[in-house]
């Protein structure tokens, strides 16, 4: 796992963002904020929600001067206008005026219309936590799950946030209304790893775990069912009631996710004259919890909050190390067990486990030409292992032949493919040849065709050495070829 001290994020996050434009106390405070959902663990809507913050910079869809503007107050409820405004700057900024009304009323209201991402939601929840309130958030999306019953998205994923003030633990609950958030379902794909449970339809309406047919049919299942669907329905018009500004149904409208409406809801707990027995109530909830017998026994019972303090401290000590690459069916018991037994790591704490990777990848005997061009977009050229080449150096072999291809298109020729003696040859020919039941592979001896002089090598190895020499002067034929 690279590991980039939080400071250095931190300021690259807000030196681009000066480059933007955006004036130096907002670029750092932004910075800061996204920094942090990274240092939470919440990688999703921190370091890689960034790129797409500055795309949407660019767009024009975030306003990076625009700040909030008060448009009603009733005492305790107050609405506000984002103007468009960076999201999470807004809702740190209503957050605050929440926790303010708190502390004049006891409840405080914050509704906030026309703003945008918040980035992670779980940041004002703590905000609001840590200043001894018990915090409810939530906001409004475009339409992304259908509601139950349906087959077409017109409800939002809605996450909301729920925080209960505990010293320095506070609990903390954040959610959306789909099984997966579609940031979990873009860091899972990254990750090569499945759903625990079909969390989403794919684009023939079947369940799924997997979260790239997921993102790509754009319908995720919502939690609880019915239920989820009818509590998601209930965040959205609440939050545009109290705001004044869009329902789902016509952020939908947009041309991409903005103009959304949130709700800060902070309850001040201060003046509770028995703050300390509710303070012992809590902890002792969180030891009986934690007391309960465990169903797997080597993943621990879970409240709101507890993930979350643990893989902050250890991104903060650098105490957390990652296998790179590790690919296993072992169970998760086993693989304790089996790590266990290796010197040093007998009293080592296994935060994740090793899981099994998979690719996406094209269709290529329908979609790829041995050039390695879309037949219908010939201007667009594949490599790697999207491709069906499977492996590492397959994959910057095939990076290699599409450069070429592409190289001599500009010069205003066609280079045949490798031929099939070769193992680049064979792999192209493999992947663009009609198959129904097609999939990835990687270099191997089986696909090289032989010719009756190397089948009478009885020696595996002298016959693979004469596979490799043929296809060795082969390609380098080709190559030379391919010069002229």
């Amino acid at each position: 796992m690279l590991r980039i001290p939080q400071s250095q994020m931190q300021n690259v996050f807000e030196q681009i963002l000066l480059h933007k434009g955006m004036e130096p106390e907002r670029a750092s405070l932004c910075a800061q904020l996204f920094t942090q959902a990274s240092l939470d663990g919440v990688y999703s809507h921190g370091l890689n929600r960034f790129p797409r913050f500055i795309d949407f910079i660019d767009k024009g869809y975030v306003d990076i001067h625009a700040r909030p503007s008060l448009t009603l107050s009733l005492g305790a409820l107050e609405r506000w206008d984002g103007h468009g405004g960076p999201g999470n700057l807004n809702a740190y900024f209503c957050t605050q005026r929440a926790i303010e009304l708190a502390r004049l009323h006891t409840v405080g209201c914050v509704a906030l219309a026309h703003t945008n991402h918040w980035m992670r939601p779980g940041t004002y929840g703590l905000m609001m936590a840590q200043q001894n309130c018990i915090g409810i958030l939530w906001t409004n999306t475009s339409p992304n799950m259908p509601p139950w019953g349906g087959t077409q998205c017109k409800v939002g994923n809605n996450p909301l946030v729920l925080a209960l003030p505990h010293g320095d633990s506070p609990l903390l609950l954040d959610i959306a209304m789909s099984f997966a958030s579609y940031g979990k379902l873009e860091l899972l794909m990254k990750q090569g790893r499945q759903l625990p449970f079909e969390g989403g339809y794919d684009s023939e309406g079947n369940l799924t775990k997997d979260p790239g047919k997921i993102f790509e049919s754009r319908q995720t299942v919502p939690i609880g069912y019915w239920k989820g669907s009818g509590l998601s329905i209930l965040l959205d018009l609440i939050a545009a009631t109290l705001s004044g500004g869009n329902c789902t149904r016509e952020v939908g409208k947009e041309p991409a996710e903005i103009q959304l409406s949130q709700v800060f809801l902070a309850i001040d707990t201060s003046s509770l004259p028995d703050r300390e027995a509710l303070f012992d109530m809590v902890q002792a909830t969180l030891e009986d919890l934690s007391d309960t017998p465990r169903r797997v026994p080597d993943e621990p019972v879970r409240w709101p909050g507890a993930g979350m303090q643990r893989v902050r401290a250890e991104n903060t000590a650098r105490t957390l190390y990652n296998i790179v690459g590790f690919q296993t069916n072992l169970k998760w018991g086993e693989q304790k067990r089996v790590f266990s037994m290796i010197p040093g790591l007998e009293h080592a704490e296994f935060i994740r486990y090793g899981v099994m990777h998979r690719n996406t990848f094209l269709e290529s005997p329908a979609v790829l030409t041995k050039g390695l061009y879309l037949k219908e977009h010939p201007n667009v050229f594949f490599a790697g292992q999207i491709t069906g080449f499977e492996g590492y150096m397959e994959s910057a072999a095939s990076g290699l032949l599409a450069a070429r291809n592409l190289y001599a298109r500009l010069q205003g020729r066609e280079l045949p493919p490798p031929p099939t003696t070769t193992m680049c040859g064979a792999l192209i020919d493999y992947i663009t040849t009609p198959n129904k039941d097609f999939q990835p592979m990687g270099a191997n001896m089986g696909i090289l065709p032989r010719t009756e002089e190397i089948d009478t090598i009885r020696d595996k190895r002298e016959r693979y050495m004469a596979l490799s020499d043929a296809a060795q002067a082969a390609m380098r034929a080709w190559a030379a070829e391919a010069e002229h």
